[in-house]
């Protein structure tokens, strides 16, 4: 039967349909593979109506050990099953796999072993199901329930889901597993559960596991996860610090980007919620790829403004430590402590007003040749004019200065140093920039700027700059 259970989670109440698959006896679990659409709910093996086909068991010793496989390009207009049993004591080690689109939800078991008081009753399992949605649609996913629901697993690696993800629920649920990886779509009103204790006074949810191994997911809350582990992509480095350099042009070692600009390191956390969250007891694991170094800061967790992010989890693993200052500010964050390795440079732009320019690159050494090109007014033709040379960030959060000596500083409010001073000759004119202009470090998508003017004011204020070259790593 559907279970409708009522569950006070997180000072409100929720209340959601459980669907569920059989699995018990020492009968052989049957394979069910859908290929046409189906008008009705769908199930490996049942004991009740609530599973229409091919609902072949109809007794309380229906098997366990059940797959069901739904197809891509099918339809189920209903709930999908790797066993739903009332009367049954075990609905266990069933695996549902879909590409499909699945209207209602997916569910890999539920064993009732009904009571008297119709409640379930003690010592049923629902344990080691598999269910995996990787592509199509499902109106959210269960691994299993029953009093006990143990090491059960929804894996999402695609498709769209419109409902609220379960590893377990139950009166003892422990080492359930929810995964999110690939390129799934998961709307912002979904909820993440571990392990649910359907009475949340006297049952126990232990060892559960949220994994995350996508860039970025954003939902509206997270539930009775004793273990939270990232797995960094790749391309998820959120932190653009800066090391020291030397040589003309060097970055001085205290020129850190995301220490004066840290909203713009930050990127996107790997797990955005809009909710309160409290991470009290909670482990969190991090593996990160090659490319970070010690100092760099990795996003995990970020709740909505005006949502707050409270208790202080516990980091486990090692190569990393936590920010503990951000969680004030509703992050959760980790630097990284252990050494790595990685690499980068530049590509020159298209168009843009500026000469072609040669970058030099070796390693994660960059150094660029450059001549702007900009068209200079017809009144300021001849003259003597001060020349600026800047690195602005793409949204204009910070700019950089090239001071006469050949180092980066960070701007002032009165503008920017001269970096130069010379006739605007006829127009075009052009701005020999540098040979070797030391651009280690500064993150992607930076400008570098020319300007000219009277004063630094005359430059800001009137936008007398051209873009010379955007920074691509």
């Amino acid at each position: 039967m559907r279970q409708v259970v009522q569950h006070a989670l997180g000072g409100a109440a929720l209340a959601f349909s459980l669907f569920f698959a059989p699995v018990s006896g020492a009968m052989a679990g049957q394979s069910i593979d859908i290929t046409s659409d189906r008008n009705e709910n769908v199930c490996g093996n049942s004991d009740n109506g609530d599973c229409s086909y091919p609902h072949l068991f109809t007794t309380d010793d229906a098997p366990d050990g059940n797959t069901v496989i739904i197809r891509g390009g099918v339809t189920v207009n209903g709930t999908v099953d790797g066993k739903n049993c009332t009367e049954c004591t075990s609905a266990n080690d069933n695996r549902v796999i879909s590409s499909g689109a699945v209207k209602g939800s997916v569910s890999g078991g539920y064993a009732g072993c009904t009571g008297t008081d119709g409640m379930p009753s003690k010592g049923c399992t629902a344990n080691g199901n598999f269910v995996s949605i990787e592509g199509g649609e499902a109106d959210g996913a269960s691994g299993g329930s029953a009093h006990i629901a143990s090491d059960n697993t929804v894996s999402i690696s695609g498709g769209h889901i419109t409902g609220n993800l379960f590893g377990g629920s139950g009166d003892i649920v422990q080492n359930n597993t929810v995964e999110i990886k690939g390129n799934p779509i998961i709307e912002s009103w979904v909820e993440l559960f571990g392990g649910v204790p359907w009475d949340s006074r006297d049952g126990t949810s232990t060892g559960n596991t949220l994994k995350l191994s996508l860039p970025s997911l954003s939902v509206s809350n997270i539930h009775y996860f004793q273990n939270i582990n990232f797995y960094v992509p790749a391309n998820k480095k959120s932190n653009a610090r800066m090391a020291g350099r030397s040589g003309a042009g060097a970055l001085p070692e205290a020129f850190d980007i995301c220490s004066i600009v840290p909203e713009y390191c930050l990127g996107d956390a790997m797990l955005t919620l809009v909710s309160d969250i409290d991470l009290t007891g909670v482990n969190i694991y991090v593996e990160f790829p090659g490319n970070y170094q010690p100092g760099d800061q990795i996003y995990l967790i970020n709740v909505s403004q005006g949502r707050k992010l409270t208790g202080t989890p516990t980091i486990t693993g090692s190569g990393y430590s936590l920010v503990g200052s951000e969680l004030a500010n509703g992050r959760l964050m980790i630097q990284v402590t252990g050494a790595s390795g990685g690499g980068g440079g530049v590509t020159p732009p298209s168009g843009g007003g500026s000469t072609p320019v040669t970058p030099v690159v070796s390693g994660d050494n960059a150094k660029l040749n450059l001549a702007c090109l900009f068209q200079a007014p017809q009144n300021v033709q001849g003259s003597l004019k001060s020349i600026y040379l800047a690195a602005a960030l793409p949204d204009f959060s910070a700019i950089f200065f090239l001071t006469g000596s050949g180092d980066w500083q960070p701007s002032t409010q009165s503008g920017w140093p001269v970096w130069r001073t010379e006739p605007m000759s006829a127009s075009p004119y052009s701005i020999p920039v540098s040979n070797g202009l030391d651009v280690r470090g500064l993150p992607t998508g930076t400008m570098i700027l020319v300007g000219w003017g009277n004063n630094p004011t005359d430059v800001m204020n009137s936008g007398q700059y051209s873009t010379c070259y955007t920074i691509k790593n």
